[in-house]
């Protein structure tokens, strides 16, 4: 069936009324359409504290109200707040304003939602139901937490060509800039560069805000009196930065340099020479070394001299007889007095070491004066006297090992005296190095306990006589030491051990005093063609050898009835064996009447025998025998 153009428009008309009823049915249920924020994204600083506003618009259907009971809420990560400023404000649709600010703690990158929430009639029966419109807003923190804060500024000096003379300071521009957008502090400015050079800095521009720049002026400046080489230097400044307070704190530093040019001597000093001589001389403690400085003008206009200013090692102290300034004459030379001393209180550093002569010059051309400096430079010898002398004496490569060979050679020398063993140990040898070092090192450091004197760095005659005495001293004290606990030890010996030329009843006493058994075994001994009975002491082994004693012989001095007496008395004493004490006492006793003796054969008295010469032993017995006769 076709229809006519007429019903053709009936029937879009009937669409469209259906259309429009729809939309007004959902707007009614809905009045909200959509909740949107301007802007979309935030950017927040971490340490200005500056607030950033955005606002929050709930778009309403057409002829639809805001619900009465509409709320919006946020909710923000821990960092950043989040504040109303206005609203609803209603005018078509409604609008909020809000203010958010980040703490240092806050994260880099964060999510703030805002939730629209309101009760709205129902599509199918009117009733209302709750609903809720969410936003969500993304907010970048700027700097990141980890973000170095030396990348936050720049720090360098405006690119000026800087040179430098005498009397003629240098004005440069040290440039401090914020490149961030968040602001940072500059706490302290220091400065590096040559000895010679002094550097001046102004106060530290403290807080820099987000783009800013300060230009700060740096002055330099040749020190009165210092010696400037010419040549090109490196100057440096530092600076110290921070952001942020507790444990969000920053810092970091930054350094710019910049190549700084010492002039050469100007056009005062041309034609002029100046030459400083030490004649070869050494330097020591007490005695001055005289040295001269010779000024020579070549030019044809007079030059005045207008200081001296004389450096080297700190252990000595230089002096130019310059009171005043002095003129020299075109062709002429100035001859200027220059003396060298060891400081007070000072030690002498042996060695080479350079000394130096900066010579300040003036000279008038018309109404113009020129100035200029000259440096001459020499060498000065520092000693000891005496020490090398005796180093190659002894043959000593250095003094750090003279105290061991000073004990070492007091103990060889005492070693070899009349009386003792002869040669003690042989001089450099290995082992005598070997000593020598150790005892060297022993020494140095028992000396540094008791003086502040280092003889690897410095130091004076009387200290060096010092050390020579005490390690001489010393090695006699502990040689004295040695041979008296020698001597001790040899007495003790001598009590308590055999000796050759010890009588029978010497030898029975060091038996009792030592503890020794009474009753020793007895062996076979060939000697001269002989076999002798001996008794083995029961002192132990020494250098391989033991001691031995022939047959001790009871007899009496005087015939009669006193000496039979003693003898049965000694007789009986000598089958108790573990009286031996009993038996010195009886012949002690009757020492008047009662001769002992060793008994006959080649061997008369003790003797230290080989292990190899001591035959097979018997049961032990008793070394004394009574005999009538």
């Amino acid at each position: 069936m076709r229809l006519g153009s007429g019903t053709a428009r009936q029937v879009l008309r009937v669409l469209v009324a259906l259309l429009l009823a729809f939309v007004a049915q959902a707007g009614a249920a809905d009045p909200v359409e959509s909740l949107a924020a301007a802007p979309e994204a935030l950017v927040l600083d971490r340490f200005d504290g500056a607030p950033a506003q955005v606002r929050v618009t709930a778009r309403l259907a057409a002829g639809a109200e805001l619900p009465a009971d509409a709320a919006l809420s946020v909710t923000a990560p821990p960092g950043i707040a989040v504040e109303l400023v206005s609203g609803p404000e209603v005018a078509g649709d409604a609008v909020w304003t809000y203010r958010l600010t980040a703490a240092p703690e806050a994260p880099d990158a964060a999510a703030v939602e805002f939730r629209l929430g309101y009760a709205a009639a129902e599509e199918t029966d009117g009733a209302a139901v709750p609903r809720v419109r969410r936003l969500v807003l993304s907010a970048e923190v700027r700097p990141g937490r980890d973000a170095p804060l030396a990348e936050a500024a720049t720090l360098a000096f405006e690119p000026y060509d800087w040179r430098l003379s005498r009397g003629a300071p240098v004005l440069g521009a040290l440039v401090v800039s914020n490149v961030s957008d968040s602001p940072l502090s500059v706490e302290a400015l220091t400065a590096l560069g040559p000895d010679f050079v002094e550097i001046a800095l102004p106060e530290a521009p403290g807080v820099l805000p987000p783009k800013a720049t300060r230009q700060l002026p740096v002055t330099l400046r040749l020190r009165d009196g210092s010696l400037a080489p010419p040549g090109t230097w490196l100057v440096q400044v530092d600076a110290a930065l921070s952001r942020g307070t507790g444990a969000a704190r920053l810092e970091a530093r930054l350094a710019a340099a910049h190549a700084l040019t010492v002039a050469a001597p100007t056009a005062a000093a041309e034609g002029v020479t100046v030459e400083l001589k030490t004649g070869g001389a050494a330097l020591f403690e007490g005695a001055p070394l005289d040295a001269h400085l010779l000024i020579a003008n070549a030019g044809a206009l007079p030059v005045t001299v207008e200081s001296v200013a004389l450096a080297g090692p700190a252990f000595v102290t230089l002096s130019a007889a310059l009171d005043a300034p002095a003129t020299v004459a075109p062709g002429s030379t100035l001859r200027l007095p220059v003396s060298a001393t060891v400081a007070d209180e000072s030690r002498v550093r042996i060695g080479t070491w350079p000394i130096h002569a900066d010579v300040a010059l003036s000279r008038a051309v018309g109404e113009a004066v020129e100035t200029g400096t000259l440096t001459a430079s020499a060498d000065i010898e520092a000693t000891v006297p005496g020490v090398s002398d005796v180093l190659k004496l002894l043959e000593v490569p250095t003094i750090l090992l003279l105290p061991g060979v000073l004990v070492l050679l007091t103990w060889s020398a005492l070693v070899a005296l009349p009386g003792n063993a002869g040669s003690w140990l042989e001089f450099k040898s290995k082992t005598f190095w070997l000593l020598a070092v150790l005892f060297s090192i022993g020494i140095y450091f028992a000396w540094r306990q008791w003086s502040d004197v280092d003889f690897a760095v410095a130091f004076s005659l009387a200290d060096v006589a010092t050390l020579w005495i005490a390690c001489i001293l010393g090695a006699a004290a502990l040689y004295g030491l040695y041979w008296g606990v020698m001597a001790l030890s040899s007495l003790y010996r001598a009590r308590l051990e055999p000796w050759e030329g010890d009588s029978p009843l010497r030898l029975l006493e060091k038996l009792h005093g030592g503890g020794r058994p009474f009753y020793l075994p007895d062996f076979k001994h060939a000697v001269e063609g002989q076999t002798q009975r001996l008794f083995l002491l029961g002192h132990p082994e020494r250098d391989g050898r033991r001691w031995a004693i022939p047959e001790i012989v009871a007899r009496p001095s005087t015939p009669g009835a006193a000496a039979n007496t003693a003898l049965q008395a000694i007789e009986l004493a000598i089958n108790e064996p573990d009286d031996l004490a009993g038996l010195l006492r009886l012949l002690k006793a009757h020492g008047a009447v009662i001769n002992l003796d060793w008994g006959r054969g080649p061997v008369r008295s003790p003797i230290a025998l080989a292990t190899a010469e001591i035959g097979e032993t018997g049961q032990p017995s008793s070394p004394l025998r009574v005999s009538a006769s």
